[in-house]
């Protein structure tokens, strides 16, 4: 499931996850636009790997449909996938972002997805390198190759075969064969 909605008193809440996308987004519009006797409206999308325009146009309208029914909006807590998007497209000026959470932090450290890429030590580039070539130090780059000598500039005697004396090499308008 794309998304659940919670509904407690005058609180709601919905909460995204995964991927939202032009398959969840016509139900999720669907299911804020029902939301009613609410005064605070709560997305958190700390949990949403991948969102596409048409999400991005459902925060937009749920931002306008709050506006329109004086409920307040937060994104407590949104992904780092979401915050790049909104921020390429200077969303994150309009919408009221709380934190900006890593998915492996949302979730999915529990799971044990993203786990041993958290735990793993830092190598740095050349120790890597040494790794995969097995001990044997990697060679120096070769030596960038000359660069070709530049064409003879025209010379500028009467060498003229068309006759015209412009110095044209042989070419005269209009003479297309």
């Amino acid at each position: 499931m794309a998304f659940d909605v919670r509904i407690s008193g005058e609180h709601a809440r919905v909460i995204l996850s995964g991927d939202v996308d032009l398959q969840t987004t016509s139900d999720l519009k669907t299911e804020i636009t029902k939301i009613s006797g609410v005064s605070q409206l709560e997305i958190d999308a700390s949990s949403v790997t991948y969102i596409d325009s048409s999400g991005v146009a459902v925060l937009l309208m749920a931002r306008q449909f709050c506006a329109q029914q004086n409920i307040a909006l937060s994104l407590p807590s949104i992904s780092a996938a979401v915050h790049r998007v909104l921020e390429i497209a200077k969303l994150d000026k309009i919408l009221p972002i709380g934190q900006v959470v890593n998915s492996a932090d949302s979730g999915l450290s529990s799971m044990g997805i993203g786990q041993a890429e958290a735990d793993a030590p830092v190598v740095s580039d050349d120790d890597l390198a040494a790794e995969l070539l097995g001990g044997v130090e990697p060679a120096a780059p070769a030596a960038p190759a000359a660069a070709p000598a530049a064409p003879a500039a025209p010379s500028s005697g009467s060498d003229d075969s068309n006759g015209s004396g412009g110095g044209g090499g042989g070419f005269t308008p209009g003479s297309f064969g």
